[in-house]
Order: C-alpha cells, then structure tokens, then sequence
C-alpha cells in the first residue's frame, strides 16, 4: 500500500504535465488557423517551412528536437557549427520522427545494442556532420 502512495504523486504530476503540454499545442494550432492561409504561408516562407510542414510542427511540443542535439553531440558535433539551414532541416525531421521514446531510451540508457541508426532520419546527416567533423 506504501508503494501506490509514493508512486501517485508522480503519477499525477506525470498526468498534468501531459494536459499542459496538449494545451500549448492547441493554443498553437489555434494560432496558426487564426492566421488564415496567406498570413500561414507567409509564416511558413519566413522561418523556411512548407505550410504543410509548420501546421505539423505546430502539433509537436517545444523540445520535440532536443533529442537531435542530443546525439549531435554523442556525436561529436558541435550544433553551432552546423550550416542553420540544414540545422532546421534536421530539426523539422527529428520533430515529426515517430521514434522520439526509443530515442530518449536510448540516449538515457546507452544500451550496448543501440538501433538508432536505422530509424532516425537525421542518421545520414549526423554521420557526415561527425565523419567532416574529423577531417
């Protein structure tokens, strides 16, 4: 019984944490349709997106990318010498990855038998960022 008392509270504040995170992601989405579609586009064009592409981001939350920079640096490589428009295009892949659980694990847990390579999208761009980085 004492184990169900001390795991409800982090169940709880785990539950919480999850409603606010799905209400920045509403109030963003609703952001972006208050635009209307000119003023989406041109959002879009401003930061370097398709509108496709930032209606989606929006659906994302704030640190969706935060697991690239992670293994950016595992890799070796610094993100503030990464070209910023291919910084971007890492980051937009690695915030709709579907994959994000199994990373954090991974990256967490540095597992000997680490899959990441095969279903990370920025895979082939982190291995030439690292493999330029030693040359």
């Amino acid at each position: 019984m004492t184990e169900l008392a001390i795991d409800r509270p982090g169940l709880f504040q785990s539950i919480v944490e999850a409603f606010q995170r799905f209400q920045k992601r509403q109030t963003k989405r609703a952001e972006i349709a208050a635009l209307g579609t000119v003023e989406t586009k041109l959002v879009a064009q401003d930061v370097g997106l398709t509108e496709s592409d930032l209606v989606a981001l929006t659906a994302e939350d704030e640190d969706s990318a935060s697991l690239m920079e992670r293994r950016l640096a595992d890799c070796g490589v610094d993100i503030k010498s990464v070209n910023p428009i291919l910084l971007r295009d890492m980051q937009r892949c690695c915030s709709q990855c579907n994959s994000k659980r199994r990373c954090a694990y991974e990256l967490d847990k540095k597992p000997k038998a680490a899959a990441w390579p095969s279903y990370c999208p920025n895979e082939q761009t982190m291995a030439a960022l690292a493999a330029a980085k030693c040359h």
